[in-house]
This record gives C-alpha cells, sequence and structure tokens, in this order.
C-alpha cells in the first residue's frame, strides 16, 4: 500500500466504499441507503449522476429509470419534479440532488461517476458551490466526460482513470509516473474469469503513485482475494461482510 497527496484519499488503507450507499433497506443512491452506510460505520460511497432535461445533477444510475413507465423515457428526458413524482409513487426514494448530498452529508466522502456529458460539464459547479473538493474523486469509463472534467477544473481534483487509460497503464504503467491525472486505478477484481488486478499490476501501480481500487466485491473470497493483493480501496454491495472481513484482519477504520 502507499500514501497519497490527495486529501480525498488520504485515510487508513484499503478504503472501504459503500457501492450506492447501503440499500439492504432502502433504495440504492438515495439519501436513505447514504445514511444508513454513515450509521454503519463507511465514510466512502461509490455513487453515480445523470442530468435532468432542466438541468439538475441527481443520484442515480440507469439512463432509463425503471420507475417511469412512458416507453423509452430517459434521466436526460424529463424535468427533476416529473423525476421525483414518478419515483414517489414507485416507492424508489427521493432521487436526491448531489448538491443537496455534499451538503447533507459533510462527514462522507463520494466517488463519483458522471453518467452523461452535462454531468460532466456541471458537476465541477456543484464541488465548487459546496466546496467539496477534498470530499470527491470524479470518475468514468468515458475517456471523453473524463477529459471535459479535467479541462473544466479551477483547482486540483482526484480524478479515477477512464477505460483508455487503465489500457495505456496496461502497456505502459510508467507513463503515469509523469502526468498528475488520473490519480487512482478504478479496476473490476476479474473479468470474464480472467484476473485483472494481480500482484504485478499493485506494485507497478504503486510504483508510480497510483492506488488501486477495485469493484464491485460481493464475494468473501473475493474480498479476501483484494486485501490480499494489498489494493488501496474496495467497493462492495455487501457493506456488512466487507465491513465483517476487515475488522477480523484489524483493518476496519
Amino acid at each position: 500500500m502507499l500514501t497519497t497527496s490527495w486529501a480525498y484519499l488520504d485515510a487508513p488503507l484499503p478504503l472501504a466504499f459503500a457501492h450506492r450507499g447501503v440499500h439492504l433497506n432502502a433504495p440504492e443512491n438515495t439519501s436513505l441507503s447514504f445514511a444508513a452506510a454513515l450509521e454503519l460505520g463507511y465514510r466512502y460511497i461509490e455513487t453515480d449522476v445523470r442530468c435532468t432535461a432542466d438541468g439538475e445533477i441527481v443520484m442515480y444510475h440507469d439512463a432509463r429509470p425503471s420507475f417511469v413507465t412512458k416507453r423509452r423515457a430517459q434521466i436526460s428526458d424529463l424535468a427533476l419534479s416529473d423525476l421525483r413524482s414518478a419515483a414517489a409513487a414507485a416507492g424508489e426514494g427521493d432521487l436526491p440532488l448531489l448538491s443537496d448530498t455534499l451538503k447533507d452529508f459533510p462527514e462522507l466522502r463520494f466517488n463519483i461517476d458522471v453518467k452523461d456529458r452535462r454531468s460532466a460539464e456541471l458537476v465541477l459547479e456543484i464541488v465548487q458551490q459546496t466546496a467539496a473538493h477534498d470530499r470527491v474523486c470524479i470518475a468514468s469509463f468515458s475517456a471523453a466526460r473524463i477529459r471535459r472534467v479535467r479541462s473544466h477544473m479551477a483547482r486540483a481534483l482526484c480524478t479515477g482513470a477512464a477505460v483508455t487509460e487503465v489500457i495505456r497503464f496496461l502497456v505502459n504503467p510508467s507513463h503515469y509516473a509523469k502526468v498528475p491525472q488520473p490519480a487512482v486505478l478504478q479496476l473490476p477484481l476479474s473479468m470474464n474469469g480472467i484476473r485483472v488486478v494481480t500482484p504485478r499490476l499493485v506494485d507497478k501501480a504503486h510504483e508510480v503513485g497510483l492506488p488501486v481500487h477495485v469493484w464491485t466485491l460481493n464475494d468473501v473470497l473475493d474480498i479476501r482475494a483484494a486485501i490480499d493483493l494489498e489494493v488501496d480501496g474496495i467497493m462492495t454491495d455487501e457493506p456488512i461482510l466487507l465491513k465483517d472481513e476487515l475488522l477480523r484482519r484489524n483493518l476496519w477504520r
């Protein structure tokens, strides 16, 4: 494991992430799920944001919300008020705004996956308004979206590697010793039965100062494998399972 100059990442390792909050008894990506994570002792949340038709940034993963009955309607097609009405009617929770979430949960740090171009353009305004620079890491699978975020940054902000950046790292790890971003690699432990995160990858990442986070581990054997690899962060939908394993190894902070 390694130390880091990023305030967001500065905490005892491995970082434990509640994936979309703790949604065992509450819908994911809701205020209730974030509050449940906090109550369980989590301080890091992996979450997602999308932009509504009226320019509001909401915490939601899918482009097409399951609670909207209008066929093919997407988050980007509907105003916040319509989305919230539909979510409430379907029992899907409060559909919180990113701005409100950052204000309501000052104890939490958020790994924010920007899911569309408009969110990539607006997320930094919200970070600025809420003075949350040290409490967020912005991530995206899309290189175009993460480049858009970085190009609009008025001050240094933690960002994760896009897929193409991960591939570039795998081809030439030393390249990242020369660049300030990304600040962290976030990878699946395995893909299609092939181990992605290996001791060599972790060592190479640490050599150039890159922490390695793995997602989304919901099996105790995978969690144990990740801890044994000395990764720097673990994301899970099974927060009690992860917490119990970290407690067993005296790694829960």
